[in-house]
């Protein structure tokens, strides 16, 4: 399985002073990542796949979350397509052009779908997460 995610510096310690703090909090750390993958990697990287996704092509990207990292995982060993999708390639002409090790686009993520959608959202991310643990610690103190 090929992924893309990334991991904030410092949240595992963040995490087990919430831990200390009360249990459930963990929990609202993954559910952060989580929801802010389903709500914004997921659907733009489905619609970067090249028309509308269908139920079968859209099933072969999907969202991951836990307390210390998320992402996207292309599941291309169920999807053998998945791999031409993402990355393009120099044989197959169903693909677009190959950007996989001979990346120099703007952005540091190489790929069509998964690398679109975090060029895109990454910068939003950190603040929704943030924003997730806040409301959960500020509902546990009852704020």
């Amino acid at each position: 399985m090929a992924d893309a995610g990334f991991e904030v510096d410092g949240l595992r310690e963040l995490i087990s002073d919430l831990k200390a703090f009360d249990s459930s909090l963990g929990r609202a750390v993954s559910k952060g990542f989580r929801d802010a993958m389903n709500q914004n990697l997921l659907p733009t990287a489905q619609a970067n796949m090249g028309g509308q996704p269908v139920p079968k092509q859209a099933a072969m990207i999907t969202a991951y979350g836990q307390q210390k990292e998320a992402g996207l995982v292309l599941r291309y060993a169920r999807f053998p397509w998945a791999a031409g999708a993402e990355w393009g390639s120099k044989q197959y002409r169903q693909f677009r052009p190959w950007v996989g090790n001979a990346w120099t686009g703007a952005s540091r993520f190489p790929g069509y779908m998964i690398g679109a959608a975090f060029t895109t959202h990454l910068p939003t991310l950190e603040k929704k997460i943030v924003d997730a643990v806040k409301d959960a610690v500020l509902r546990k103190v009852g704020m």
